[in-house]
């Protein structure tokens, strides 16, 4: 049954109560609420469904909430949500977050809506999260928004309709509008014929491209139109305030159906001499009525009625890379676009929310005798004591330095600050170890060496110096203290200076291709090693990891391949992380992997497979003499210090320390005192984020100045068909 949360406060009379979405049946009643409003666009069924399942790449934390009445009816909903690299974006023109994200309300009372947001609120408070922001399902690169004008006028796909009392009552609540937006609606009819006046040849060839025709069969695949698509997103649309990148297995979620969806003659790619898509504009007949009678259902049965009645169609996305605006190319991609809307007999064309800090594509459709349909906008308030108050502090440093790295993702650290005494006591929980894949501690010293690294490029940007005080003790017993004063000028530089609390944020893991990264520049104690000599010794490193059944046990203890097992967005490595396939993560074979669990070990050392992908990027070892725990921890400083400048040059690692730990390979890396292997390169797509724990599991954490627990938020671009729509500047 759905467990209820924490009544909203003040509790409306009618004693409303939110529980969160935990069964089928549940799901169900969520789904149909969405379908009482007769003018909007009922979400599409599969993917509630996927957010119910866990399914929801790049955003890292969701719950779908429902609101019942005395009789246990329900009469409201919405989801809630953080997503940590959406953090990192907003924090520009929002202030620093986490942000709790909301989005799907449907609250048609007042009481229900106070009653919402009041169970969103408790949650980001929960989690130490600084403000709230909706409502966007799931992200403002996808679909969101609160209608404030425009009301009068129906939705299409991929648009939301909300009633006048949404955005009254978010501001009654205290919330403020941000980055208002319109759509715009254009009557194929009234297109001007100099405006839907098809490029010639000799136009496309004076400007170095050409237009690829969009096919269904041409769409999937590491080199398919829809792939190519996504490099293009993300280079076009990396400029905008709330733009978070478009991962390979994002985009394969989010495109699902487009064969069914798409005309092909209305996606318009223009490509150049190396067939890159430079500009280009995705448009799909509009399924709203369908999705109306069939309550959010699309599929094969619905695909008649989709190709045979409507007339209308939608522009989700446009753009066009960076290096090619300014040249005229999107307005060859309209004028392409409206001439195949006129032969093709649509009647109108309507357009997804384009920014009202965007008038270049506004432009495009007034010219073309467009008109704004819906006047909409985000919504977003502070919260915590002071609603406005910022975390600062050791509290503030210790959340970011949470973002550390870790040998199997366990989050060994305990951190312990004394804000009044200036110092930081740095302990182990011995849960979090590896006592048969780390016997020596090594690894476990290098990440505490990480987390304080971590801990004083924060502290750094607060104006204050981190000194290593004192190291006792060995592995899980071990003890670490900290201080710290205000920066002096005449200190010598540690280079922790150079990086940022947004390098630690965003650095990451990539366990797919790393490209090549050219020319390295390493710091001493770092040694490149040849591709063609590592890739064996990798292969062999990860057999012999398959091949011991006590190491292959303690690997699958941090395995989380199943997104609704609790622990998904705690620690471990995820399938997602892992970019295992998908199928790993179905239910037939999650309940396979159950029932197989207990002989595992025992069947991975028979068969032996080799767990490395070699062969990508380039083979790096750090050594270092000094392996006592003093020593370890400052080799995890500079280990840590080398990764987030390899983030801010655009490269990612792959770490594999069985190279290490292998007796047949360590002997043969030519290095003396390995203590890290990994690979660097550029990586051929958005690596998935991590996961992690609050620091509110350790105890004490001593507030700063707002009094409340600090929590890392928790938790990740355009939607494809279903989302999207925030067009580029037409340059």
């Amino acid at each position: 049954m759905a467990g209820p949360l924490l009544p909203a406060t003040p509790m409306p009379a009618s004693r409303l109560t939110v529980e969160e979405v935990r069964t089928r049946t549940a799901c169900k009643e969520f789904l149909a609420l969405g379908s009482r409003t007769a003018q909007a666009v009922p979400l599409l069924a599969d993917d509630v469904r996927a957010w119910f399942r866990g399914d929801h790449p790049h955003v890292d934390e969701l719950s779908l909430l429902l609101v019942r009445d005395d009789d246990g009816v329900p009469v409201g909903r919405c989801v809630t949500h953080c997503s940590a690299e959406l953090d990192s974006v907003l924090s520009a023109s929002l202030g620093p977050g986490p942000f709790q994200l909301f989005g799907a309300v449907e609250a048609p009372s007042p009481a229900v809506l106070q009653t919402l947001l009041g169970a969103v609120e408790n949650r980001a408070l929960r989690a130490g999260a600084t403000g709230l922001l909706g409502p966007m399902e799931l992200l403002p690169n996808q679909q969101g928004g609160a209608l404030t004008s425009g009301f009068a006028a129906d939705a299409f796909f991929d648009s939301p309709w909300t009633p006048p009392e949404l955005a009254d009552g978010l501001r009654a609540a205290g919330f403020s509008p941000w980055h208002p937006a319109s759509t715009w609606e254009v009557a194929v009819r009234d297109i001007p014929p100099a405006r839907r006046r098809r490029p010639d040849p000799t136009e496309l060839e004076a400007s170095g491209v050409r237009r690829e025709p969009a096919s269904r069969l041409r769409l999937r695949g590491r080199g398919g139109q829809v792939e190519r698509l996504r490099e293009a997103l993300n280079d076009s649309f990396a400029q905008l305030p709330y733009f978070t990148p478009i991962s390979r297995r994002q985009m394969a979620r989010q495109t699902a159906g487009l064969e069914l969806l798409m005309d092909p003659r209305l996606v318009v790619l223009l490509t150049d001499e190396s067939g890159r898509i430079v500009s280009f504009a995705l448009v799909v007949p509009d399924p709203a009525p369908m999705l109306r009678r069939s309550r959010g259902e699309l599929g094969l049965r619905e695909l008649p009625r989709l190709l045979g009645e409507n007339r209308d169609a939608v522009l989700i996305v446009q753009g066009t890379r960076p290096d090619r605006q300014g040249e005229g190319l999107l307005s060859l991609v309209s004028r392409e676009l409206f001439a195949e809307l006129h032969d093709g007999g649509r009647e109108h064309l309507r357009v997804t929310s384009i920014g009202e800090d965007n008038p270049g594509s506004s432009r495009v459709f007034a010219h073309a005798g467009g008109h704004p349909l819906h006047r909409l906008s985000f919504f977003h308030r502070r919260v915590g004591p002071g609603d406005g108050a910022t975390l600062q502090g050791p509290q503030c440093w210790c959340q970011v330095a949470e973002r550390a790295p870790s040998a199997h993702n366990t989050q060994p650290w305990v951190p312990q600050p004394d804000a009044a005494a200036s110092a930081l006591r740095l302990t182990v929980d011995p849960s979090c170890t590896l006592p048969v894949g780390d016997p020596t501690h090594r690894d476990l010293h290098l990440s505490l060496g990480a987390w304080i690294e971590s801990f004083a490029v924060a502290a750094s940007a607060e104006g204050q110096h981190v000194s290593l005080e004192e190291v006792t003790g060995v592995g899980p017993d071990i003890r670490i203290r900290l201080s710290w004063s205000p920066e002096d000028a005449t200190r010598p530089a540690s280079g922790t200076a150079a990086a940022t609390i947004q390098d630690v944020l965003d650095r990451r893991v990539h366990r797919g291709r790393l490209l090549p990264p050219g020319p390295l520049d390493l710091p001493e104690g770092f040694h490149i090693l040849d591709a063609l000599d590592a890739d064996p010794l990798e292969r062999r490193a990860g057999r012999h990891l398959a091949a011991t059944p006590e190491l292959a046990a303690e690997l699958l203890d941090w395995l989380r391949l199943d997104p609704q097992d609790p622990r998904w967005h705690e620690d471990g490595l995820s399938a997602e992380c892992l970019q295992l396939p998908r199928a790993v993560q179905s239910r037939p074979v999650q309940l396979l992997l159950s029932g197989l669990r207990p002989a595992l070990p025992a069947l991975l050392g028979r068969i032996s497979p080799p767990l490395a992908d070699a062969g990508t990027g380039v083979p790096v070892v750090m050594s270092c003499p000094d392996r006592s725990p003093a020593g370890l921890v400052e080799a995890g400083r500079r280990l840590q210090r080398l990764w987030l400048r390899l983030r801010r040059q655009g490269l990612a690692v792959s770490p594999a320390s069985e190279v290490i730990d292998c007796p047949a390979t360590v002997g043969r890396l030519g290095v003396e005192h390995p203590v890290a292997y990994f690979r660097v390169g550029i990586p051929d797509d958005v690596p998935p984020r991590s996961a992690r724990r609050s620091v509110q599991r350790h105890e004490p954490i001593l507030p700063v100045s707002s009094g409340v627990d600090a929590v890392l938020g928790a938790a990740d671009p355009v939607h494809l068909p279903h989302h999207g729509g925030h067009h580029d500047p037409v340059r």
